[in-house]
């Protein structure tokens, strides 16, 4: 690019402060690219510290979904099969057995064997 300063006619002095701006922009530029890298390599190691915490963090939010969808579950069955189910849980039965136990005898078939 100096050559094609010192084609446009220009005299020794315009073209060395030229290229002196060339410089200072590139060097501003370099400067903030390694400010830039900087920044991402101190986030980054950053990051990495607190990997621990962030493994809690999805543990509890799968815990907390677990939670949810146990008390959905819990809502969603109706008063009576739940009063059945607390019986059947005290007499060793699974809830496994208790949902093919009640989805039989809405059917007003016998129940299925295991």
């Amino acid at each position: 690019m100096s050559d094609d300063i010192e084609g446009l006619g220009l005299d020794q002095a315009e073209a060395e402060e030229a290229r002196n701006r060339e410089r200072s922009v590139s060097r501003g530029i370099a400067g903030l690219l390694m400010a830039a890298s900087l920044v991402l390599i101190g986030q980054s190691l950053y990051n990495l510290s607190n990997l621990q915490q962030v493994d809690e963090s999805l543990v509890t939010v799968r815990n907390s979904a677990d939670s949810l969808e146990e008390m959905a579950r819990e809502i969603a069955t109706p008063t009576s099969l739940s009063c059945c189910k607390s019986r059947l849980a005290a007499s060793s039965f699974s809830t496994r057995q208790f949902s093919v136990i009640s989805s039989s005898s809405r059917l007003g078939s016998r129940p299925l064997s295991h």
